[in-house]
């Protein structure tokens, strides 16, 4: 009796853990792990709603795809558009990068690196600059 017990409540913890009607938000996480100084960065949803977290290195914000501030649609396939910064204040502070998610995924923030124009005067000349790379991932329908 108690092992078909503890088997149902495992049955039941599982479904909702594994995408079951239960998942209740987006959640970026900041993965960064390659840079010197300050890996904090900025993540505030540009259309689809007003939310805005600042996160530090290895941590995560989330927001319930139910709430309007996060989600203006309500709805867990609802389209969501971030742009994520770097707040490191430097010369080679990574670029940013804009995203669309549906408001129940996830961002994962990482540091790839780009080559982008050297400026002015350079004539042409190129350099490694660090990125922030952004990837979605789909919550299991």
């Amino acid at each position: 009796m108690v092992v078909r017990l503890c088997f149902g409540i495992l049955i039941g913890l599982g479904a909702v853990l594994l995408g079951g009607e239960r998942a209740a938000a987006f959640c970026v996480y900041n993965k960064i792990a390659q840079l010197k100084g300050d890996d904090r960065i900025l993540a505030e949803v540009l259309e689809g709603g007003s939310w805005q977290a600042e996160i530090a290195r290895g941590g995560s914000e989330c927001c319930s795809w139910e709430d309007r501030r996060c989600n203006q649609s309500g709805r867990r396939d609802g389209p969501l558009s971030f742009r994520i910064i770097s707040l490191q204040a430097s010369v080679d502070s990574p670029q940013p990068c804009v995203i669309d998610i549906e408001a129940g995924g996830w961002i994962y923030v990482t540091v790839s690196r780009a080559l982008v124009d050297a400026g002015p005067g350079n004539f042409g000349a190129r350099r490694l600059v660090p990125t922030l790379k952004c990837t979605e991932i789909r919550y299991k329908r």
